[in-house]
């Protein structure tokens, strides 16, 4: 590998901050990281030459965390309580996809956390025979709308992708308006089941209460379907594998609010990045 930046070849940097994505989420939302984080983004120009070295025999997938996203929506004089909501995307470079929008308790401008984006690297020493690791999704079926809620940002919905036979959509997604988004309009990719971890819906710790059971709900918006949105960790405990909670979330309509299945939620295996 040639190409240098800082003094550092490109494997350098990837072995230096390839590995922040396994550091907590406290430390991701440093000052310091995003630091780090804005140099290790100026490599996906040169991800090809870097990846070829790391991965020369087999198809992979490489997750990279991104931290300037973009603003879709936010909660704002709808009436929804407890807690406030707004909605980001991440902007993935040429060639990298959303696995799903993330969501978190603010109004903020700047998302807090990174999103990830994926990347299938395909070496030319790989069967060509061999199946793809991520795939469109085939449809996208809508879930909630914010009509009737009143809110200030702008009309939004929240949409779930239908991934192909063995494949899975890992995170559902927000879109500007109510129109259903189109298959090739989107950036969305679906990754294979044989690369994913079970997940399980997580409970949110606050200060005010030990734990609560979503993320947000709609409830007092006036909304016409009840909807809460819910953050995704690992499954059981005492797991061998490192996974990557891939930082998005997945909406439940249930009447009371319950909790999404289980089986919509998944992980990413650190070995498979």
């Amino acid at each position: 590998i040639n190409a240098e930046y800082g003094g550092l070849t490109l494997q350098d940097l990837y072995s230096r901050f390839g590995n922040i994505f396994l550091r907590s989420q406290h430390e991701l939302s440093s000052g310091h990281v995003q630091s780090k984080f804005k140099m290790f983004e100026f490599l996906l120009s040169h991800y090809d030459d870097l990846f070829q070295n790391l991965h020369q025999r087999y198809p992979a997938v490489i997750a990279l965390p991104m931290v300037h996203l973009q603003k879709i929506w936010d909660d704002k004089k709808t009436g929804a309580k407890p807690y406030n909501l707004a909605l980001f995307r991440a902007i993935p470079p040429p060639g990298f996809y959303i696995i799903g929008d993330y969501a978190e308790r603010s109004h903020n401008e700047s998302a807090v956390q990174p999103a990830y984006v994926v990347y299938e690297h395909r070496p030319p020493t790989s069967q060509s025979h061999s199946f793809p690791l991520l795939l469109p999704p085939i449809d996208f079926i809508q879930l909630w709308d914010d009509k009737k809620t009143k809110a200030r940002f702008g009309n939004c919905s929240l949409w779930r992708p239908v991934p192909p036979a063995d494949y899975i959509a890992v995170g559902d997604i927000a879109i500007p308006g109510y129109d259903k988004p189109s298959i090739d309009g989107i950036p969305y990719r679906c990754i294979h089941r044989s690369l994913l971890l079970p997940g399980q819906p997580m409970t949110m710790e606050t200060e005010k209460e030990k734990t609560s059971p979503f993320l947000w709900c709609d409830r007092g918006s006036g909304a016409d379907v009840n909807c809460s949105i819910w953050q995704v960790g690992p499954r059981g405990r005492g797991e061998e594998k490192i996974v990557l909670v891939p930082n998005t979330f997945i909406v439940s309509t249930d009447v009371n609010y319950q909790q999404p299945d289980e089986n919509l939620c998944y992980c990413l295996p650190v070995d498979v990045l």
